[in-house]
């Protein structure tokens, strides 16, 4: 994928500098664990993973996997504060098919999106013989869900040698207008995870982007998201969208990238903003994260990678009123800019811009200055 001067530095300028100018590292919840795994014998005795939830100003609502010896299903929990959690007593809310069908073994969810009148779930269905796809359920509220089982699997692998031919999972969706988009992860045999965009009219019936598909680059040599790279939450903004994804090289992590259209995104600099470093208890990585952004504030559902809980971390972000000044600047002057995107696309790039070299030029002075207290 190819970024131009003057696109990068506008997604620099307009995105990074809202993780850059932070006043606070992430702070993890004293409490923790916030969702534990169930009692012995029970649908959830060995892992509670996967959380997907939202906010309704009042109450949030999460949907999680939780996995015994034989499978993988779906739970649902309600809380107050995002702290403390109770468990729908009717537990499992969605369950693995009889044997034989495609989700006989493994259900996790992916997204939960309302429409303004009924849930969809989109989950990751896998088999005793199948490594993975995505599935559609639906519910009126929430709890008690009905699979699509006339449509699904809703996405399927890619063909053979395509990056995505061996398996999928469920990524976050999103419903804007009449328009649905879905980012999802797939890996071929060699188990290298990657993320793609799936667009529907209807939510039901989804196209891949193949010409843009997969959409991160890997990392360079020795980075730490070389190896792979997954799409963990995608965040909407007025103008612009936030995607939080797993990084792996030697140890999971999370990273930070932004993106105009969800296609062409840019990773933030200061790369990964949320590792061991920070959280000495995982030792193994993070995984498995759901993101909530509340006002000024980040908040982080995960699970560290050979633990069974889910544990909770925030961060508030604070930008400079320079910063702020910066990134109004850049944002008008890109509808200008924009003019040239479509030469560039097919490959001409053209020079490079100097206003892009001096606004890369500050970005990375304010990496510098803030290097040792912001990530």
């Amino acid at each position: 994928m190819m970024y131009y001067p003057k696109i990068l530095a506008f997604i620099s300028l307009c995105f990074f500098s809202i993780i850059a100018g932070a006043q606070t590292l992430f702070t993890k919840y004293e409490g923790n664990p916030v969702l534990r795994v169930g009692h012995d014998g029970s649908w959830e005795s060995k892992q509670v993973s996967h959380p997907r939830i939202l906010f309704d100003g009042e109450l949030y609502r999460m949907w999680y996997a939780g996995n015994n010896d034989t499978c993988r299903q779906i739970g649902y929990a309600t809380s107050a504060d995002g702290l403390t959690w109770a468990k729908y007593p009717g537990n499992p809310i969605l369950r693995v098919g009889p044997r034989g069908a495609i989700d006989d073994h493994v259900v996790s969810p992916g997204a939960v999106v309302y429409d303004g009148t009924n849930y969809h779930m989109y989950y990751t269905a896998r088999s005793y013989t199948n490594t993975g796809v995505i599935c559609h359920a639906i519910s009126s509220d929430g709890i008690s869900w009905t699979k699509d089982d006339a449509n699904n699997p809703v996405l399927k692998r890619g063909d053979p040698g395509w990056w995505d031919d061996y398996g999928l999972s469920a990524g976050p969706v999103l419903k804007q207008g009449k328009q649905w988009k879905m980012w999802y992860n797939g890996f071929r045999s060699d188990t290298r995870w990657q993320s793609g965009i799936a667009t529907s009219s209807d939510g039901i019936n989804w196209i891949k982007d193949t010409l843009h598909n997969p959409l991160f680059e890997s990392g360079e040599a020795g980075t730490w998201d070389e190896y792979e790279q997954w799409i963990a939450d995608v965040l909407p903004d007025s103008s612009y969208y936030e995607a939080f994804y797993f990084g792996n090289t030697k140890q999971r992590a999370i990273g930070y990238a932004a993106s105009k259209d969800g296609i062409a995104w840019g990773k933030y600099g200061g790369n990964p903003i949320l590792t061991t470093e920070h959280s000495t208890d995982d030792k193994e990585g993070l995984f498995q994260s759901c993101v909530v952004k509340e006002r000024d504030v980040y908040k982080i559902w995960y699970r560290w990678h050979n633990c069974a809980d889910l544990f909770y971390t925030q961060r508030s972000i604070h930008a400079r009123k320079r910063t702020r000044k910066g990134r109004q600047k850049l944002c008008s002057e890109q509808t200008g800019s924009e003019r040239g995107e479509g030469k560039q696309e097919r490959g001409e790039t053209g020079r490079e811009d100097r206003g892009a070299e001096r606004d890369e030029s500050y970005l990375r002075e304010r990496h510098q200055d803030s290097r040792g207290k912001d990530v």
